[in-house]
């Protein structure tokens, strides 16, 4: 479904923006379909998911704007998220990995 609406974006793009415009769907539709064949469909959901939310939220580095706080807001949700998938995907290893001794080899 997503490509047809790519290559009808595509075919109504001016003729300038035709190319960037291409590429740019072609990296798009690879990317999903790494995520969703390398990594798994929950992360290529959650991927969607944070993509609906970033592309709808209005989010803003200009504090004198209404929605500085709730922009600010967003960006730490999908901070958090990423970084507790990140501690549940080691499953119970250290973080960072295992350390060495200073000296051992």
């Amino acid at each position: 479904m997503r490509a047809l609406f790519t290559s009808l974006s595509i075919v109504d793009s001016p003729a300038g923006a035709r190319i960037s415009t291409a590429v740019f769907a072609a990296v798009t539709i690879a990317l999903t379909l790494w995520v969703i064949l390398r990594i798994g469909l929950l992360a290529a959901v959650v991927m969607f998911f944070v993509e609906f939310v970033l592309d709808r939220l209005p989010l803003t580095l200009d504090p004198n704007r209404l929605y500085f706080a709730s922009g600010w807001a967003t960006m730490a949700a999908v901070a958090a998220l990423a970084a507790m998938a990140f501690w549940m995907a080691r499953a119970g290893e250290p973080l960072f990995g295992r350390g060495k001794a200073v000296g051992s080899r």
